[in-house]
C-alpha cells in the first residue's frame, strides 16, 4: 500500500551518518518535517550509497482529535523488535532488519512522528556501533564535552550559558567510536521548542563526560568505572529495555567509559563552571 509513493512523501534524515528514511502517504507531512529538522536532511544520496539504516513507513493515518500519544505509550521488546502500542497507535521497529511499521490516528501526527524517529535513531545508532544520550554537547575549540544527566540536572541550563562554544544539542546526542579510540559526540536534530535548538550536523572528538548536577559552587569529582556506567545506562535511552541488547550496550558502555572516564560536575550555571573545567569562554 506504500509502493505508489513518490519522492515528495518521503523524508531521508541523516543524523552523524546514520540515515532514516521516513515514508509517508502525505508530502505536506514532509514538507512540515523538513521545516522541522532543515540542515539534517539529506536531500540526495551521495553516489553509492547504499540503502538507509532504518525506514519508517507510516501504513495508516486517520483523523482523531486529541492530545499526542507518545507520553503514554507501552513499550516492550520481543526478539529483539520493539513494538509500541496505545489506543491511536501502533508501531513495530525492526532495527536489526532496517525497518519499523506505524499506524497512527491524530489530526495532527507530527509530534508522534518525531518521537517514533527518535526511538528509531536510538535503535539504529546502537546497530552501527554507537550510543544515543540523553545528554548536552557543546563543542569548545575543536573538542566536544557531554554533560549527561536526569531531566532537571541543568542540561538545558549549561547550554544556554554557551558563552560562544557550539550547542550540538542540549537533550539527545550521539557519541560513535572514532579511529585510535577517540569516540566522536554528535549533533542530532531532536529537540523542543522550549531548548536550545541545535544549529546543524556536525560532531568534534570527546574530550569529556560530565555527570551533571546542580550546586552553589561548581567543582568536580571522580566517578567510580562502575558509577560511571550505571550513570550513563540511566541516560541511554529505549535500548536499555532490550534484555537481547542489554550485554552489548553495558560492554559498549564500559568501552566509552575507559576511552574517556566520566567525571561528576557539580555546576553553578554561570562562568565559575567554564573555569572549573578549564576553559574560559571563547573570545567573539
Amino acid at each position: 500500500m506504500m509502493e505508489s509513493l513518490d519522492a515528495g512523501s518521503t523524508l531521508d534524515l541523516d543524523v552523524a551518518g546514520v540515515v532514516l528514511r521516513l515514508r509517508v502517504g502525505d508530502a505536506d507531512i514532509v514538507r512540515r518535517l523538513g521545516l522541522r529538522f532543515g540542515p539534517f536532511l539529506r536531500t540526495a544520496p551521495p553516489e553509492g550509497a547504499g540503502p538507509p539504516d532504518l525506514q519508517l513507513e507510516l501504513l495508516e493515518l486517520r483523523p482523531h482529535p486529541g492530545p499526542p500519544c507518545s507520553p503514554m505509550l507501552d513499550l516492550r521488546f520481543e526478539q529483539g523488535q520493539l513494538h509500541l502500542a496505545h489506543p491511536r497507535l501502533e508501531a513495530c521497529v525492526d532495527a536489526r532488519a532496517g525497518r519499523a511499521r506505524m499506524r497512527l490516528a491524530a489530526d495532527e501526527p507530527l509530534a508522534d512522528l518525531d518521537y517514533l524517529l527518535r526511538v528509531c535513531c536510538a535503535l539504529a545508532v546502537f546497530e552501527r556501533g554507537g550510543l544515543m544520550l540523553h545528554a548536552a554537547a557543546l563543542v569548545d575549540g575543536m573538542t566536544a564535552q557531554v554533560f549527561f544527566g536526569p531531566s532537571g540536572s541543568g542540561k538545558t541550563s549549561l547550554a544556554r550559558r554557551a558563552d560562544g562554544r557550539r550547542v550540538l544539542n542540549d537533550d539527545l546526542v550521539v557519541v560513535m567510536p572514532g579511529p585510535m579510540g577517540i569516540w566522536q559526540a554528535h549533533a542530532s536534530p531532536f529537540s523542543n521548542p522550549s531548548q536550545v535548538q541545535p544549529e546543524g550536523p556536525g560532531g568534534a572528538p570527546l574530550a569529556g563526560l560530565f555527570r551533571l548536577d546542580r550546586a552553589e559552587a561548581p567543582r568536580l569529582e571522580p566517578m567510580r568505572p562502575a558509577e560511571a556506567i550505571a550513570s550513563l545506562l540511566a541516560s541511554t535511552p529505549v535500548v536499555g529495555l532490550d534484555p537481547s541488547r542489554l550485554p552489548a550496550l553495558m560492554q559498549r558502555l564500559a568501552a566509552l567509559v575507559a576511552a574517556c572516564p566520566p567525571q561528576r560536575l557539580f555546576a553553578s550555571m554561570d562562568a565559575r563552571t567554564w573555569e572549573t573545567l578549564g576553559s574560559p569562554a571563547p573570545r567573539a
